[in-house]
Formats: structure tokens, sequence, C-alpha cells
């Protein structure tokens, strides 16, 4: 049987490396959503509370644990984009290596075209950012810091 790319493996090579860069954009673009959308909800919540201090451990515990779902959600999904992101780096530094862009001397001489360094993922930052936001919402929630309203 005929394989269906033979003949075409270069295309075939170009447009999945495209698709990959493309779905690392949308990756970046994502993980930077579900990151600023949580550091957004926190500035929300914590300048309501700042305002509105919640009589009652029940209620204070009630926020506490929804806010908790949220930081949890938050690194979940966080953490599956960075996975996924490692998948798609592979895969785009197989297909460099298919295309030769890691040799030297093929496309350019004495150099190479792609430089492989180390992956540098910002999965730990966005992590300190939410225990940070989370950790600043627990102290207005029961540290009883209030804005003062003339």
């Amino acid at each position: 049987m005929t394989k269906i790319y033979e003949g075409y493996e270069f295309e075939a090579l170009k447009i999945r490396y495209q698709d990959q860069l493309e779905l690392l954009r949308t990756l970046t673009r994502d993980d930077f959503r579900i990151f600023s959308g949580f550091l957004t909800l926190q500035l929300i919540l914590g300048g309501w509370l700042a305002k509105t201090p919640i009589p009652g451990i029940w209620a204070k515990n009630g926020l506490l644990v929804i806010n908790a779902s949220f930081a949890i959600l938050a690194c979940v999904l966080l953490y599956r984009q960075y996975k996924r992101r490692l998948e798609v780096i592979t895969i785009v530094r197989n297909i460099s290596e298919a295309f030769g862009f890691n040799e030297k001397g093929v496309y350019l001489p004495d150099k190479s075209i792609d430089v492989v360094g180390p992956i540098r993922p910002w999965f730990s930052w966005y992590i300190i950012g939410i225990v940070i936001a989370f950790g600043g919402f627990c102290l207005i929630l029961f540290g009883g810091l209030s804005a003062t309203v003339p």
C-alpha cells in the first residue's frame, strides 16, 4: 500500500512544524489568560473584602474553599499546559532535526540554524504568583486587614 505522504515528506514536515509552532503560541496565550484571570479574581475579591469585612467563621471558610478551588483549578490547568508544552517542544525539535536545522554546515557554513538550549518553562513562576495571591486573599479574609472608609 502506498503511503499518502510518499513524495511529499518535506511538505508534510513543514505543515506539522507550522502547526506545532501555532500550538505553542496558543498554549502561551492560554497560560497568560489563566494566570491573569486568576489574579484579576484575587484583586476583585481582595478589594471587595477590604471594604466589606465578612463576619462569621462559616462565611469566611466558605469563601476560602471557593477561592482555594479556583487556585487549585488554575494550578492544574497550568500544569497540564506545561506538560503539553513539553510534548510540543519535543515534536518541534524532532522536526528541526529532520530538516537538518541542528546540523552545522547544512544551511550555513560552520553554523546550525537552530540552537538547542534548555527549556525555560514559566510554570513554576505562575504557581508562585498564584500562591502569593491566594496568601494575600487569606490575609485579608482572616487577618482583619480592611480599608478605613471616611
